[in-house]
């Protein structure tokens, strides 16, 4: 995603209504969020880290995104679009995983026993992701 689009993002999800809010929100500087949505600057990677917690995304991902865009030699380029691109398929794997975990703590049970299961498997997946980051 484009910064700007990373922003539009974090504005819905918080239902803030200014560039001056979304700073605050943020605590960044106020000019500095306006030139990331005008496209004049990248945000740098306290930015991306702000982003990523604002959007309960992983960080890893989104500073990957983003210097795999800003980033003016091809060589490094490659690099982060690379780096994104193992992040992704981790993630990808780790809820592959859990969902596959979900299915055998689910299956063969009635409605309410598979609500009580699907709740217990959505909270031990937020469990593991918030590890996760916290580790990585």
């Amino acid at each position: 995603m484009l910064p700007v689009e990373y922003f539009y993002a974090i504005k819905a999800k918080h239902k803030i209504t200014s560039d001056y809010k979304l700073a605050e929100f943020l605590k960044l500087n106020r000019a500095r969020i306006s030139a990331y949505v005008k496209g004049k600057e990248w945000p740098n990677p306290y930015a991306c880290m702000r982003i990523a917690n604002a959007l309960n995304l992983d960080p890893l991902e989104v500073l990957s995104d983003i210097e795999s865009q800003s980033e003016k030699d091809e060589e490094k380029k490659e690099f982060w679009r690379d780096f994104l691109w193992r992040v992704k398929k981790r993630n990808g794997l780790l809820v592959l995983a859990l969902s596959f975990t979900a299915c055998l703590l689910v299956g063969g049970m009635g409605a309410q026993e598979a609500a009580k299961g699907a709740l217990v498997v959505f909270m031990l997946t937020s469990v593991f992701r918030i590890m996760y980051i916290m580790l990585n």
